[in-house]
């Protein structure tokens, strides 16, 4: 996948995430809308997330915080998630 220039998925996703994140368009709830388009984002392009409430909490507060940049979020997306298994079809 490419778009943008961009190939990494884990950037793509950390930048429609932290784009959410830190810029507010709502007046509640940006850090979970944020992560929850990453998340899905990462979903639809075949990766399964799999870490702990507690880790995506301190996450995302960090980057809105501004403790982390986008590419240790992305880095963190990228350590998170595995490829999804393809279901076989009986």
């Amino acid at each position: 996948m490419e778009a943008y220039g961009e190939k990494d998925i884990f950037i793509m996703a950390a930048g429609l995430g932290g784009g959410i994140i830190r810029n507010h368009p709502f007046l509640d709830g940006n850090k979970r809308t944020g992560f929850m388009a990453a998340y899905i984002f990462l979903g639809i392009n075949g990766e399964e997330f799999d870490a702990d409430e507690v880790s995506v909490v301190e996450k995302t507060l960090a980057l809105a915080a501004g403790a982390i940049s986008e590419a240790e979020y992305a880095g963190w997306l990228r350590v998170s998630c595995r490829k999804k298994r393809e279901k076989k079809v009986r």
